[in-house]
Parts: structure tokens; C-alpha cells; sequence
């Protein structure tokens, strides 16, 4: 089977997460995070690769979503091919992100977690005892401990003023926990193009 770049319009796209859709390929490049992404692959088997510069270097990001994206004859083909294609762009390595081990390829190397691999969408009509009861007893119990905190949970308007008080309790989360977070405009890109999804 042939792999090469390919153009894909949302349309294509509509069966993948959100973090293989077009609105995803939209913000990483209008926040300057990737110096290119695109698909790779075939109109039948492909996924988001994203081009980012690593201090004078090039590398290449994917996250592999679902399982039907490459199929598991085809994901040593696959990788020789974007291998291939990477090297001409002048890529020093490739690092490959999953939700699920199975989905990525067998390898003699080993493979780190570094994203959550699942996430909850919890039925907000429910009431709030429903929903409690459906959680781990953990999360229960660090939920009524944020409470006796003071720590309140509140949906508010992206405003200048807000994402500012985001920025300013992200700096201080990243300094504390010795982590890197995007910058200001990743998120402001990200807000936009998520209100419009």
C-alpha cells in the first residue's frame, strides 16, 4: 500500500477525535505550536502528524486515536514510509502518542505514557448525588475535600480577564510541579477555535 501527505477536508475527518480533526491541525498552527502538521497516509488509513522545532531541530508529534485509523498489518508499512518521509524534511525523531497500547505497534522499545489515556463525559442533566455515586470513592472523597477548601468549580466567558487568571494559576502550577505550559496564545487559539466546534 502507498502513504504519502494528503489533504483531507473536514468532511473526511468527521469520525476521528478531536485531537486528529482539522480544528485541532487549525490551532496548532495559528498559535505557532507546530511549524507544520498534516495528514500522512492514504484516504483509507491515515493520521495527523505535527512538524515542531526542538531547539535547532525538527521533530514529529502524532497521537494515534482509534484503532481503525491503521490496521495492524499496516502499521509497520506505515512507519517505514512516514520514516522516510521524514527524513527528507530534515525530522530528528518521531514521537508517537497513544490512548491505548494496542493500537500502537509492536516495538522492542519501550513506550511511556505521557498523555491521560481515557476520558470521563459525565451526563451533566443528572443531579449532582447521581453523579457522585457513579464515581470512584476516591474522587468523592477529594471532591468534598476541594470543598472544605473553598475550591469552587464554575463555568465563566472567556474574557481577557479570565484567561489572564487562567495564565497566571497555570504559571504557578508549572513552576511548582517543574512542568512546561503552552503559551498564552496557544490558549486563546484554542478557546476560539473550541467555541466554534
Amino acid at each position: 500500500m502507498n502513504y504519502w501527505r494528503i489533504s483531507l477536508s473536514p468532511s473526511h475527518a468527521t469520525y476521528l477525535s478531536f485531537w486528529q480533526s482539522p480544528t485541532w491541525q487549525e490551532i496548532l498552527l495559528n498559535s505557532w505550536q507546530a511549524e507544520d502538521v498534516f495528514y500522512f497516509g492514504n484516504y483509507l488509513s491515515f493520521l495527523l502528524v505535527e512538524i515542531r522545532s526542538v531547539g535547532k531541530y525538527k521533530a514529529a508529534f502524532s497521537l494515534w486515536t482509534q484503532e481503525k485509523q491503521l490496521s495492524f498489518q499496516e502499521k509497520g508499512e506505515f512507519l517505514r514510509a512516514l520514516k522516510e518521509y521524514l527524513s527528507t524534511i530534515g525530522c530528528l525523531f518521531y514521537h508517537i502518542e497513544s490512548f491505548s497500547e494496542n493500537i500502537l505497534p509492536r516495538s522492542r522499545y519501550h513506550y511511556r505514557s505521557f498523555l491521560m489515556p481515557y476520558t470521563r463525559i459525565l451526563d451533566t442533566t443528572l443531579k449532582e448525588e447521581e453523579l457522585l455515586a457513579d464515581m470512584h470513592e476516591k474522587c468523592r472523597y477529594n471532591i468534598r475535600l476541594a470543598e472544605k477548601r473553598w475550591v469552587e468549580v464554575r463555568s465563566v466567558a472567556a474574557t481577557e480577564e479570565n484567561i489572564t487568571t487562567w495564565m497566571n494559576l497555570l504559571t504557578l502550577t508549572t513552576q511548582r510541579d517543574w512542568f512546561h505550559g503552552n503559551s498564552r496564545s496557544y490558549y486563546e487559539t484554542f478557546i476560539k477555535a473550541i467555541l466554534q466546534w
